[in-house]
C-alpha cells in the first residue's frame, strides 16, 4: 500500500528511468530507481536518503518535466543535500532549454542508456568526458558538445528490470516494441521523426511473456509514438501474442489511417488483447490536416474510428487546437467529424510552438506566420487566446 498525502496522485511507473537502470545494472553499476518524487513521499524520503549517503551521480530524466522550474526543483534537492554529486540531465526538454542545460553538470542527448553507462564509466575511471559522445558539458557556465553519434538500436536496449522501482502504483506498465516516428508531422518536436526503427517482434514477446513471469504483469501499453506504422510487423507481433497464449490486455497509440485500410490487423489486435487505441487524429478539416502533413483527411478519420469500434476497440481520438489555418470553421469542421466517427473518447489540446525544437513550426516559423513560442502565439488566422475560447 502506498501512503499518499500529496494532493498530486501518483502517475504510473515510467519506463524511461527503468530502463536506463537497468541498462547500468546490466554493465556492473548498482543503481537506485526512484520515481514519483512529489507525488508519494516514501520515494521523496528514499531520494533525500540517498543524497544524504552520498550517491556520486544523480540522473534526473527531464521527458516529462516540461518547465524549468520541475527540474529546477529536483536539483536545488541535490545540490543542498550532496554538493559533490555530478547532475546528469537527459531528455527533450534539457536538450531543447540551455537553461535547463545549464542546471546540470553533463545533458545527455538523445537515448541515454549507451551514452549515460559511458558518463558512469568515465566518472569511476577518472576518464574525460569529452570523449563520450553525444554529451553538453557545463564547463563553468559555458556549455560545450561533444562529437554526435546514432542512437542506440532498440534491439540492443535489455527489457527492463522493474524491480528496481520499490514503488509501482500502477497495475498497467509501459513497454516500446520500436523507437522514433515513422511520420514527420509540422508540429511535433518529437525525436527521430521520419527515422522509426521496430524492435525484433521475437524480442517484444520475450519480454512481454518475462514480465507476466517475473513480475506478474498482464496489462500493458505500448508507449511507442504509433505502433501501427507498419501493419504487417503488427500483425506478426499479435500472431506471435497469441500463438504463446500470453493472454494480455493492452494498449497503444495508433494512426487513424493505418486503421482505415487494415481491419485485417485490428482483428488480430483484439485476439492479441488489444483493449484500446489512443489517435494522434489532431483534426477534422482536410486544410488543417494538409498542413500538418498528416497524409489523411476527415473521411479516413470517420473511417478508422469505425473500423477500430468494429473490431470492439476503444477508441479515443486526440486533437489539436489553433495549428496555423485553425479558424472557428475548421474547429466546427473537426466537431463534425467527431460526431460522425463517435470515438469512446476526444482530448483536445492548445497548440504549443515548441522552442529550440525540431519542429518545423519553429524551424520555419517565418514561412508559418508565426509571432511567439509554447502556447503564446500568434498566426495568421488566430492567436492563442482565440485558441484557448474554441478549446
Amino acid at each position: 500500500q502506498i501512503n499518499v498525502k500529496s494532493p498530486l496522485l501518483p502517475h504510473a511507473q515510467h519506463l524511461s528511468v527503468v530502463s536506463l537502470g537497468t541498462y547500468a545494472r546490466r554493465h556492473g553499476f548498482a543503481p537506485a530507481v526512484l520515481d514519483n518524487l512529489w507525488r508519494i513521499p516514501e520515494s521523496l524520503k528514499r531520494f533525500r536518503r540517498l543524497l544524504s549517503d552520498r550517491v556520486p551521480v544523480v540522473g534526473i530524466s527531464t521527458s516529462l518535466l516540461m518547465d524549468k522550474s520541475s527540474v529546477e526543483r529536483i536539483v536545488r534537492e541535490v545540490r543542498a543535500l550532496n554538493p559533490e554529486a555530478v547532475v546528469v540531465l537527459g531528455g527533450l526538454t534539457a536538450e531543447n532549454e540551455p537553461e535547463v542545460a545549464a542546471l546540470a553538470d553533463v545533458v545527455v542527448l538523445g537515448d541515454g542508456e549507451r551514452t549515460f553507462l559511458e558518463v558512469l564509466q568515465a566518472l569511476r575511471e577518472g576518464g574525460s568526458l569529452e570523449k563520450v559522445p553525444n554529451l553538453v558539458l557545463n564547463l563553468n557556465g559555458r556549455l560545450h558538445r561533444t562529437p554526435s553519434r546514432a542512437n542506440i538500436e532498440p534491439n540492443d536496449i535489455p527489457p527492463p528490470d522493474w524491480d528496481l522501482l520499490d514503488i509501482r502504483p500502477s497495475l498497467c506498465y509501459p513497454i516500446e516494441a520500436s523507437k522514433g516516428c515513422r511520420y514527420n508531422c509540422a508540429f511535433c518536436s518529437f525525436a527521430n521523426l521520419a527515422n522509426q526503427k521496430m524492435k525484433d517482434i521475437g524480442l517484444v514477446v520475450g519480454e512481454l511473456e518475462r514480465n507476466r513471469e517475473r513480475y506478474g504483469i498482464r496489462t500493458l501499453r505500448f508507449m511507442d509514438s504509433n505502433l501501427t506504422s507498419w501493419p504487417e510487423h503488427v500483425e506478426r507481433l499479435c500472431e506471435a501474442i497469441i500463438e504463446r497464449g500470453l493472454d494480455l490486455q493492452w494498449s497503444c497509440y495508433a494512426r487513424v489511417d493505418n486503421l482505415a485500410r487494415n481491419p485485417r490487423m485490428l482483428e488480430k489486435m483484439r485476439k492479441a488483447g488489444c483493449m484500446a487505441l489512443q489517435s494522434g487524429i489532431e483534426s477534422g478539416d482536410d486544410g488543417v490536416l494538409r498542413a500538418m502533413h498528416k497524409g489523411y483527411n476527415g473521411k479516413t478519420v470517420v473511417d478508422g474510428v469505425r473500423r477500430a469500434r468494429e473490431a470492439g476497440l476503444i477508441v479515443t481520438g486526440n486533437f489539436i487546437i489553433g495549428f496555423p489555418g485553425e479558424t472557428r470553421e475548421t474547429v466546427d469542421r473537426t466537431l463534425d467529424v467527431i460526431g460522425r466517427a463517435e470515438p469512446h473518447t476526444a482530448s483536445f489540446s492548445l497548440f504549443a510552438v515548441h522552442a529550440n525544437s525540431t519542429a518545423e513550426v519553429w524551424t520555419e516559423r517565418v514561412r508559418w506566420g508565426i509571432e511567439g513560442e509554447g502556447t503564446c502565439w500568434a498566426h495568421r488566422t488566430m492567436d492563442s487566446e482565440e485558441a484557448k475560447a474554441e478549446l
